[in-house]
């Protein structure tokens, strides 16, 4: 076998094992996110429409104070 594609052939793997461990750690963090929410909120599902309105809000009264107003 080509030695040029045997290494781009393990290349590959390594880059898709590298992949798979990444997502298996996101979804990891991303679980125990989601219990601590869960914990934190007593179990009352987080309304994100709301949450995102709030943070909206909260950012443009942000940059209001640091641009000075309304130009």
């Amino acid at each position: 076998m080509d030695e040029g594609v045997q290494t781009a052939g393990e290349q590959a793997k390594r880059t898709r094992e590298q992949r798979r461990a990444a997502w298996k750690e996101w979804l990891e963090e991303s679980e125990r996110l989601n219990q601590l929410v869960l914990t934190e909120t007593k179990g009352v599902p987080v309304d994100i429409e709301l949450a995102l309105r709030a943070a909206r809000a909260d950012l443009e009264a942000r940059d209001a104070r640091v641009c000075g107003g309304d130009e």
